[in-house]
């Protein structure tokens, strides 16, 4: 797994490098709801977060150009080499490109990412910019599809880049016993 490379490479283990997303999660300000045991996301007993805390770390990411540019990007084409014929990869964010899921693209979403595991359901963070890139609107998700339903009807509807709202946290009952946690900023900058 590349993450895990990368995080052997930087810190000279994974678990080194897992205390180092620790440190830097502590010093963004994120709660003690917040633990990495790995680099990818895996699924871990001792790894958890909240998606209050996600959005902390996806504002901070989102300074990065290069990051930026990267969950933005709806799909890459690898060249072909001596081993493999050209590939396309393409994103899983359905509000940025309706190749998994049509009717669901949010035209001022600038990308993250989706993600899944069996324990933690489907996730999601997001970020959308207005018009003339001045405010931005960063979410994340946790838990079922339901949500992405709701959080891509709710940006659509109020419109949030026309508000100065922010939202830092709420919990959403899918109307089944499953209660969700959203967390919304709005940066206006």
């Amino acid at each position: 797994e590349g993450a895990n490379a990368i995080a052997e490479y930087l810190s000279g283990s994974i678990e080194e490098f897992a205390d180092l997303m620790n440190q830097t999660a502590s010093m963004l300000g994120c709660s003690p709801d917040t633990h990495f045991t790995n680099p990818s996301g895996a699924h871990d007993p001792n790894h958890y977060t909240t998606a209050y805390d996600i959005t902390i770390m996806a504002r901070e990411a989102m300074k990065n150009e290069l990051f930026r540019t990267i969950v933005s990007t709806t799909k890459y084409v690898i060249p072909a080499t001596n081993m493999n014929g050209e590939r396309t990869i393409r994103t899983t964010n359905s509000l940025i490109d309706n190749w998994i899921v049509a009717d669901y693209t949010y035209d001022k979403c600038i990308g993250i990412k989706t993600g899944y595991t069996s324990a933690a359901g489907r996730c999601l963070a997001s970020a959308a910019v207005d018009d003339d890139d001045t405010r931005e609107v960063l979410g994340s998700v946790r838990n079922e599809y339901v949500i992405l339903e709701w959080l891509h009807a709710w940006l659509c509807i109020n419109d949030v880049l026309d508000h100065a709202v922010t939202i830092e946290a709420l919990s959403l009952h899918d109307g089944c016993s499953e209660t969700h946690d959203v967390a919304v900023h709005c940066n206006l900058e």
